[in-house]
C-alpha cells in the first residue's frame, strides 16, 4: 500500500489520522477515487449483510434498471415447497400411525354396515301440548 492508501484506509476506519496528511492524501486523484473504491466497497459489504445478495445485485446493475423480481419467486417457491413437504409428511405419519383407513390392493373390497335395528327412542320426561288458539297459532295461514 502507498502511504496516501493507508491514510485514507486509517480515516474510514475511525482511526486518529494526521489532518494535513489526510488533506494531502484527497488532494491526489488517486487518493479521491481511492477513497470513492473503499466506499463503493464497504457499501457492497453492508449491503449483503443487511438485504443478502439482493442488494449486490441491484447496486451492479445499469441505473435505471428496474429491480429483479427473482428472489421474491425463489423465496415463495422455497415457501410452497416447505408446505408441500409437510403436508405430504403429515399425511404419510397420520396414514402411518392409524388415523387413516388402510386401503388394501386393487382386488380389496368396500363392506358398509348398515345398522338394521335403530335404538329405540327414549320416553320423554316432558310433554308439551299446543293447542290452536289457546298456545299456539298458524302464523301466515300455513
Amino acid at each position: 500500500m502507498n502511504g496516501y492508501e493507508e491514510v485514507i484506509a486509517a480515516f474510514l476506519d475511525d482511526e486518529r489520522v494526521d489532518a494535513t496528511m489526510l488533506t494531502e492524501a484527497l488532494a491526489l486523484p488517486e487518493g479521491r477515487e481511492y477513497l470513492v473504491q473503499l466506499l463503493a466497497l464497504r457499501d457492497l459489504v453492508n449491503a449483503e449483510g443487511r438485504d443478502g445478495i439482493t442488494r449486490a445485485r441491484t447496486a451492479s446493475a445499469t441505473p435505471g434498471a428496474p429491480p429483479s423480481r427473482e428472489p421474491v419467486v425463489r423465496r415463495w417457491a422455497v415457501a410452497a415447497a416447505v408446505l408441500l413437504l409437510a403436508s405430504a409428511g403429515g399425511y404419510v405419519v397420520g396414514a402411518n400411525a392409524g388415523f387413516l383407513p388402510r386401503i388394501q390392493g386393487a382386488g380389496s373390497s368396500v363392506e358398509a354396515v348398515v345398522d338394521a335395528g335403530a335404538p329405540p327412542a327414549p320416553k320423554p320426561t316432558h310433554l308439551i301440548r299446543l293447542q290452536p288458539g289457546v298456545n299456539w297459532s298458524a302464523a301466515g295461514g300455513r
